[in-house]
């Protein structure tokens, strides 16, 4: 990357570009995806997530905090067993 030209890097910057537009679509699939859980758990993963962002924005927390409450498991099909780090 360090010999990239101005030319390659707008041409990049472009994709990106492309690429962020996305963002909101595939933050809804991931969302979609937590419909399963493991056994055990009486609720799934997307309803813990709404229950969770709900009483967040229930108790007046800002709307940053409760995006990312809605979404602190997005990650658990990658990583399940690293919820508390």
């Amino acid at each position: 990357m360090k010999n990239g030209t101005k030319d390659e890097y707008l041409l990049l910057d472009e994709y990106e570009q492309d690429y962020i537009k996305g963002t909101a679509d595939r933050i809804l699939k991931f969302l979609k995806g937590l419909t399963q859980t493991l056994e055990g758990y009486k609720i799934t993963r997307l309803e813990h997530s709404l229950q969770a962002a709900t009483r967040a924005y229930k108790s007046g927390e800002s709307e940053e905090m409760v995006v990312a409450t809605l979404l602190h498991d997005i990650g658990d099909d990658l990583a399940p067993m690293n919820h508390s780090q």
